[in-house]
């Protein structure tokens, strides 16, 4: 069997149906790429925020206190220049 040019020739529709597909296939790609960067947040962000509400109500209170002590001292030392 011999093919033609004619054989090998797409036609407009079926080119612009392509091009479409390939829109659309693109776009996909960037969404999944965009829900990727959130889940890798999430990943990170919720468990710090977790911690930190709560690590106060898990801690034992003799670590708080400590912890909060050692916060203001540092942040109210002018040598420091805080």
């Amino acid at each position: 069997m011999t093919l033609t040019t004619a054989d090998l020739k797409l036609d407009r529709t079926e080119i612009e149906n392509r091009l479409e597909q390939a829109r659309s296939n693109e776009k996909a790609a960037r969404m999944e790429a965009g829900d990727i960067v959130i889940d890798g947040a999430e990943a990170v962000i919720i468990p710090v925020l977790v911690a930190t509400v709560l690590m106060p109500y898990l801690a034992p209170s003799a670590i708080v206190q400590q912890l909060r002590a050692e916060r203001a001292a540092s942040v109210h030392r002018p040598d420091q220049g805080i």
